[in-house]
């Protein structure tokens, strides 16, 4: 009984460390580094809202962050559990792009890719994301037969969205969520992972926004939408109405799912010798990369530093060539015996 108990406690360990979180944002090109759970003394004064770390197995601190499901509450769903608001603010201009990139995601974690604004009415570093209204600025559910999450790790676990054209200028929280629904069909089975950023929009064209949304009304476990199994063998839906209503069109965005072919290079694993799923569990994971995967500064670009890009295999030795063997010398001709008469 104590091995199954060890087994369990093990299992759910490296269940909570296998998940990711978003380590660099690209805003209109510009690099800047998300919250690193691992250095949260380095990385707690950023654009990202810092969260509470996950506490598993009698106390084991745990980098990653963790699952959140209907059952921990909205004040959880908002923007991860013990979430506080960032101390900066990233310009962003409407209309401009987004990439999320993040340190990994495991091929079997299936689901829908949503992105929400909060209006924080003003300074977003000091705004409650939990007592935001929200709106939708973005959706992706299943693509040509697959799962958004699915173009997304193919993609090197990057995804890029429009910010909208036509939205009141000011701060907000923005609110990017991969859902994983592997768990189903048990009991709040889907999986929610948001990450949140401070930005302040210039340049949108509107004079109000669409109507905005409490979390409560939006995200409903009732859905049957969150229900749906992903598990392999079970089948990939023709359709799928992602929940928390449509994108409006008035916001002038260009959907996801036509701005992610999903085709690029996988990334290498951040934080890889720390977490044992890139170690034991992913697949293809390269070795020997540093602990920290974050710049020194927050907007010192990552793209430039090997470290963090896929490294090409080495090149292997040419096979030394054996050295021709040696010709045998011919034997000596014995003399002819001569009889003696």
């Amino acid at each position: 009984m104590r091995s199954l108990g060890l087994l369990a406690a093990f299992s759910s360990v490296t269940a909570v460390m296998g998940h990711g979180y978003v380590y660099e944002m690209l805003i209109d090109g510009k690099s800047w580094a998300g919250y690193n759970p691992y250095v949260p003394e380095k990385y707690s004064n950023g654009i990202t809202q810092p969260w509470q770390r996950a506490q598993v197995g009698g106390g084991l601190k745990v980098g990653q962050a963790p699952p959140i499901l209907f059952r921990n509450g909205y004040q959880a769903l908002a923007c991860q559990t013990g979430a506080k608001p960032a101390p900066k603010v990233a310009p962003a201009a409407a209309g401009g792009k987004v990439t999320f990139i993040w340190n990994h995601w495991p091929p079997t974690h299936r689901g829908p890719i949503i992105t929400w604004l909060g209006d924080c009415g003003g300074d977003c570093t000091k705004a409650d994301a939990t007592k935001l209204s929200w709106i939708k600025i973005d959706e992706a559910g299943v693509i040509n037969g697959k799962w958004a999450t699915e173009l997304f790790i193919a993609q090197g676990n990057r995804w890029t969205i429009q910010l909208p054209k036509n939205i009141k200028n000011g701060q907000y929280i923005m609110r990017h969520d991969l859902i994983n629904l592997e768990d189903n069909p048990a009991p709040d089975g889907a999986q929610f992972y948001p990450q949140c950023t401070n930005l302040q929009i210039t340049g949108g064209t509107a004079q109000s926004n669409p109507r905005a949304l409490p979390l409560t009304q939006i995200l409903q476990s009732s859905d049957p939408a969150w229900k749906i199994p992903t598990k392999p063998g079970y089948p990939v839906p023709r359709t799928y109405v992602i929940p928390g209503g449509r994108v409006d069109p008035s916001l002038g965005v260009t959907l996801s799912p036509q701005l992610n072919s999903g085709k690029g290079t996988q990334l290498k694993y951040p934080n890889e010798e720390l977490d044992p799923y890139a170690l034991h569990g992913g697949k293809g994971a390269p070795q020997g990369t540093a602990a920290g995967n974050q710049p020194a500064g927050n907007q010192r670009p990552l793209q430039g530093n090997p470290r963090y890009q896929s490294q090409p295999q080495r090149q292997q030795r040419p096979q030394r060539q054996l050295r021709p063997q040696r010709q045998q010398r011919p034997q000596r001709q014995q003399r002819p015996r001569y009889n003696k008469d």
